[in-house]
């Protein structure tokens, strides 16, 4: 059961009143929200056999499947395939990215640190 609908039956059973009712529904029906984006959003990152960076990334209803191949710069890569701009995404035929870089930026650190790390074990096993 969501808040809106705790507060709906609190009031019908005249446990706040109306005007209290008025006071925290509007931010009942935020905090409601906020959930829901925050379920709706799932990330993996990692490194497949392959040597390439993966990021899948669901939000709301869109989804990335993001391979990064082994010889790129990840972040240079994320850029020129997924621009944050919306301009020039339209362009490309894509939808705004914005969602994307947002977690992308949170994760910075991980995708980094993946991303020296496949290139350090690429560079072991090639030399080997």
């Amino acid at each position: 059961m969501d808040r809106v609908s705790e507060l709906n039956l609190l009031r019908d059973l005249g446990v706040i009143s109306e005007e209290r009712y008025r006071e925290v529904v509007e931010e009942a029906r935020k905090l409601d929200e906020q959930e829901r984006a925050e379920k709706s959003k799932k990330l993996d990152i990692y490194v497949n056999r392959q040597g390439e960076l993966c990021v899948i990334f669901r939000y709301s209803r869109r989804q990335w499947n993001i391979r990064i191949p082994l010889l790129y710069d990840a972040w240079q890569w994320l850029e020129e395939h997924y621009p944050t701009r919306d301009d020039i995404a339209k362009i490309k035929g894509q939808k705004s990215n914005k969602a994307l870089w947002r977690m992308l930026l949170r994760n910075k650190d991980k995708i980094s640190e993946l991303d020296r790390t496949r290139k350090e074990q690429f560079n072991i096993k090639r030399n080997e």
